[in-house]
C-alpha cells in the first residue's frame, strides 16, 4: 500500500475506508485494525468474476490515478474519487 491520503469510518463505526497514492482502497475492521479488502483496479485477469457470471468478459473496474477522497454512505456503499477524474461507487461488503 502506498501512503494513506484520507479515511473515512463507516456509519456503524465498524469499518474504515483508506485511500493510498497507488491507486487502491483498503478496508479496515475498525475493531481489530486489520485489513479486510482491497478495492483495486482490475480488467479480468487475476481471476475477476464480476462478469463471467453472464458469459461476458470484465472491463476495466476501478481508478487508474490516485484515490483522493473516500465517503461511507448511510447504507454502507463506498463513494471513491481520483486524479483519474473519476467517481466511482463500491459495495464495501464485496468489493
Amino acid at each position: 500500500l502506498g501512503p494513506t491520503l484520507c479515511v473515512a469510518l463507516s456509519p456503524d463505526g465498524g469499518m474504515v475506508a483508506s485511500a493510498a497514492d497507488d491507486m487502491t482502497v483498503c478496508l479496515w475492521d475498525a475493531a481489530s485494525g486489520h485489513a479486510v479488502r482491497r478495492l483495486r483496479r482490475h480488467d479480468g485477469r487475476d481471476g475477476c468474476k464480476c462478469e463471467r457470471k453472464r458469459n461476458r468478459s470484465c472491463k476495466a473496474v476501478g481508478h487508474s490515478d490516485v484515490v483522493t477522497s473516500v465517503a461511507f454512505a448511510r447504507d454502507g456503499r463506498l463513494a471513491t474519487a481520483s486524479l483519474d477524474a473519476s467517481c466511482l461507487v463500491w459495495n464495501a461488503s464485496t468489493g
